[in-house]
């Protein structure tokens, strides 16, 4: 599997619990703590992931991100358990 799926995956169990999974905006840390990679190799995955229309990223105060409707349903394909 490629690693930028790997950063899908795990953005799409942050936000498994959310009520509305797609509105949840996911702070950098989130992932930083939980990934074996480093920020800049979670934001050049996260990049890939946008163009593929997977992420939404925001550049806001501090830059925020949340998965696509596409991209939980191919988080899910990965074996996610993600609530509708």
């Amino acid at each position: 599997m490629e690693s930028q799926f790997e950063t899908l995956r795990l953005l799409a169990s942050l936000v498994c619990e959310a009520p509305q999974p797609t509105q949840y905006q996911c702070l950098p840390r989130q992932l930083i703590l939980l990934s074996r990679n480093d920020w800049s190799t979670i934001y050049a995955h996260l990049i890939e992931l946008e163009k593929e229309g997977l992420v939404q990223i925001v550049q806001a105060d501090n830059i925020q991100f949340s998965i696509t409707q596409e991209g939980i349903e191919r988080a899910s394909l990965n074996e996610i358990k993600i609530p509708r």
